[in-house]
């Protein structure tokens, strides 16, 4: 990464103090939770370093300690924390300030560092130690580490595998979510994933540092590698926390909820289901493990199982050797080890001395990490493929044919335009409703509530719906400006999913476990950022790239031509993309130019996983070629109510498609929020329908004179007392308006009002198939008032902005019981 000029110019290398967290380098974790030591240790100004801890001097002639380095912005100046220094002349001594106060300086006012003061003289021997440095410099990378269980087969046969997987945590998410950043650690079929963390921990430790070259400074530097959090399932993160599972009585891997059977049908533990417990830490875990080891030499099974039953606790690799003790302490019950005539001297050193990784996790040890804690809730298997598929288990379980039928004629009308999702195809959904996947649960959780109704599901069953699908939006969010704000409506959204599932029934609380993990997820977010950084899905892609490498392999030794085929995949990753790597002679060379092109070209980028951010320009409009062969001039046009100077001769071309501020690419019919001019007076925020395209005839692919013709809606000060969500209404007069491109703010998604209008399935259409019309009829919804709309806030594309467009009260969620 640091000699890839497509990788090391996006790393960002220092903790930035904001309140708009969208980044790892943003979070609380790394710019609370880890030590200034262990962040970054240098500033370097050119050949100039200065390091934590040692005394420097200001251009004001003020000496100082930094003890801290950091950023206010991404792409501002790097700040320092300093303590204040005085120096006695007389004495010949600097002094540190009693009370140790700090000051916050921007670094470019450093001017003498260690190496400068000592040749100054303001400092009589120079202990700064250049060991490591050898005068390079110093960074800290951050990774976020993945590990699952993996069939090493493209069928339906398991062939398991377990793999390890990281990626850089410095860089930015657009970047990690692209399978071109993601890195293959390991794989091996016999050996654990704890086993195999203990290994990459190994170089994953404060005091081991690695060299590198950095292309953007062209030359050597050194640093560390610290991971920042484990990703994975629950079972796996179970494991990585040398916890029971979901099947023990204390079964929760954060706090210590549970107990007996008869404990949990009491009224007190049945309420700790409701909040988070008492938070489990990686001190007590490590002790809980080390007395079962003691127990065991006992020779006592039966004292080891009431232990772990009791905290919860089971540590894969201890358990081998508990039950060597075990076997170990009955085969020697009769031989007398207090006999010191006897007693091997050895037993005396090494008795009580269990060491990390081999007799316990070592996961436990490793300074920035609380295993419990750093283990934060994984969306897709804990929401999407948990809460989501439990809803829709408890919505379609009664269901006969004919309710199937009518859910999936009305799911098939719904406008999917503002949905990043791909075609409904509702008839198929309904035909497998018990083996959908995840992108069926993803559109099913932006539109099913549209479509429910009494004559489906009871009123508690859409309440339901309406709180899954809000807080699932609300999950989505890639960026958080107002954490407290965010962390609040949080709280609230998991406490109605959870109170709701107690009114419908109250066993599910003790049978669905992700249930009472969805409350963890506050502090996951607190700590780590929006839960979209510490998502899955990316590793989940990569494994199609280890699938294949499996299949490949002939298997007489797989774990070894798995990692030559990953390793020569990402030694032509970094040639291709121009890398830079040490030649013969000891110099750092890279790809020429002619590599350079063939890494442009976008079919290798697409295989490759690399996805380069293609900018859209704000209002161009697309414009078909059978369109731009007649003009129409503007009485052919929908224009009117025109604020600009249009010249009644003027010709246009009639376009397709429209760019918004937001990137999103809008057509004829989407609904869109524009920023509107009133006579060049005050500007305020409408909603509204694009109706008409328009590209001046005379100016080609100017942007600025493209025009949007757009229909005006009210967008009313209330909720929908059914949805819940913003009304949108027809004003009694149309509104027609022409306004430029540019204006168009972002797109949203915008779904009929059905539930006033009460539209039915009561139109016929011929079903097509391969493009084909057949002769066999389908039901198809009949819209019977185009008046009334509901602007759907279940949406996950532009789910931040829209709320931050609109009135806190319009999306400000509430508490379903106010007790």
């Amino acid at each position: 990464d640091w000699a890839n000029p497509q990788v090391r110019p996006h790393m960002q290398l220092y903790p930035v103090f904001t309140s708009k967290i969208c980044e790892t380098c943003h979070t609380a974790k790394v710019v609370q939770g880890i030590k200034p030591e262990l962040q970054v240790p240098m500033w370097a100004d050119g050949h100039t370093h200065y390091l934590l801890g040692e005394l420097s001097q200001l251009s004001n002639r003020q000496l100082v300690i930094p003890v801290r380095w950091f950023k206010l912005t991404d792409n501002g100046p790097v700040y320092s924390e300093e303590i204040p220094v005085t120096h006695d002349s007389i004495a010949q001594v600097n002094l540190v300030h009693a009370d140790r106060s700090l000051v916050r300086f921007v670094t470019t006012s450093l001017k003498h560092n260690w190496f400068s003061l000592c040749d100054n003289g303001l400092v009589s021997t120079l202990q700064v130690s250049t060991e490591i440095t050898q005068g390079r410099q110093m960074h800290t990378c951050y990774i976020k580490a993945w590990g699952d269980d993996v069939s090493g087969n493209r069928s339906k046969q398991y062939n398991e595998h377990r793999n390890i997987y990281f990626a850089h945590a410095n860089l930015p998410q657009k970047k990690l979510s692209q399978k071109f950043f993601v890195r293959f650690c390991s794989m091996f079929p016999h050996a654990s994933i704890g086993e195999q963390f203990d290994t990459l921990m190994v170089d994953n430790v404060t005091n081991k540092w690695h060299t590198a070259y950095d292309c953007m400074t062209s030359e050597d530097i050194v640093f560390r590698i610290l991971p920042v959090f484990l990703s994975a399932d629950n079972p796996q993160q179970s494991e990585l926390c040398s916890h029971v599972g979901l099947k023990g009585n204390y079964w929760c891997r954060v706090c210590h909820l549970g107990g007996t059977q008869q404990e949990t049908e009491t009224d007190q533990i049945y309420q700790q289901h409701f909040e988070p417990g008492v938070p489990r830490t990686s001190e007590g875990t490590k002790l809980a493990v080390t007395q079962q080891i003691k127990v065991a030499a006992l020779g006592v099974q039966e004292q080891v199982t009431v232990l772990q039953r009791q905290t919860g606790v089971k540590d894969k690799l201890a358990e081998f050797w508990i039950q060597a003790l075990i076997t170990k302490a009955r085969h020697l019950q009769q031989i007398c080890i207090y006999n010191k005539d006897i007693r091997d001297h050895r037993l005396q050193t090494k008795g009580n001395k269990n060491r990390a990784g081999h007799h316990y996790n070592s996961l436990f040890d490793v300074k920035t990490l609380d295993v419990h804690q750093d283990t934060p809730v994984e969306l897709l298997h804990t929401y999407l493929l948990g809460q989501d598929k439990y809803i829709w288990h408890l919505t379609n379980i009664a269901w006969t044919p004919a309710p199937c039928q009518v859910f999936a004629v009305r799911l098939e009308a719904s406008s999917i335009d503002g949905l990043t999702i791909p075609p409904i195809r509702a008839s198929y959904m309904i035909q497998y409703r018990n083996s959908l996947i995840g992108k069926h649960f993803k559109t099913l959780q932006q539109l099913a509530v549209f479509r429910l109704d009494t004559a489906l599901v009871p009123p508690l069953v859409q309440d339901l719906w309406k709180a899954t699908d809000k807080l699932r939006a609300l999950l989505e969010w890639d960026e958080i400006d107002k954490m407290n704000l965010y962390l609040a409506d949080l709280e609230i959204l998991i406490a109605n999913v959870l109170d709701i599932w107690t009114l419908i029934d109250p066993k599910q609380i003790f049978i669905k476990a992700k249930l009472h993990i969805l409350l963890h997820i506050v502090e996951n977010v607190r700590q780590h950022g929006p839960a979209i950084l510490f998502a899955t899905e990316i590793f989940e892609c990569f494994n199609a790239i280890f699938h294949m490498s499996s299949v490949l392999s002939n298997h007489l030794a797989p774990s070894r031509d798995i990692a030559w085929s990953c390793a020569d995949l990402e030694r032509f990753k970094h040639i291709v993309s121009r890398g830079s790597w040490v030649s013969n002679k000891q110099d750092h060379v890279a790809a020429g130019s002619n590599v350079k092109e063939f890494f442009a070209d976008p079919h290798l980028q697409r295989q490759l996983g690399y996805a380069p951010q293609e900018r859209l320009e704000p209002g161009a409009a697309k414009c078909p070629r059978k369109n731009q062969c007649a003009s129409l001039i503007q009485r052919d046009t929908c224009m009117m109510g025109s604020i600009m100077n249009i010249g009644h001769d003027s010709t246009w071309f009639r376009c397709s498609t429209v760019v918004t501020q937001k990137q999103d690419v809008c057509q004829i019919g989407s609904w869109v929020f524009v920023n509107h001019n009133v006579r060049f007076s005050w500007i305020f925020t409408i909603i509204s329908q694009v109706v008409e395209i328009l590209m001046d005839a005379n100016q080609g692919h100017c942007v600025k004179q493209n025009l949007v013709v757009i229909d005006k809606f009210l967008l009313l000060n209330s909720k929908h007392p059914h949805f819940n969500m913003p009304e949108i209404i027809r004003p009694p007069t149309p509104r027609m308006h022409t306004i430029l491109a540019m204006e168009l703010l972002f797109i949203v998604n915008v779904q009929h009002n059905y539930f006033d209008s009460g539209c039915h399935a009561s139109g016929q259409q011929f079903c097509v198939q391969e493009r084909l019309k057949t002769t066999t009829e389908e039901s198809y919804i009949e819209h019977t008032n185009t008046n009334k709309y509901i602007l759907n806030l279940h949406a996950l594309h532009n789910a931040i902005i829209i709320r931050q467009t609109l009135p806190h009260h319009l999306t400000a969620p509430t508490m379903y019981l106010k007790n």
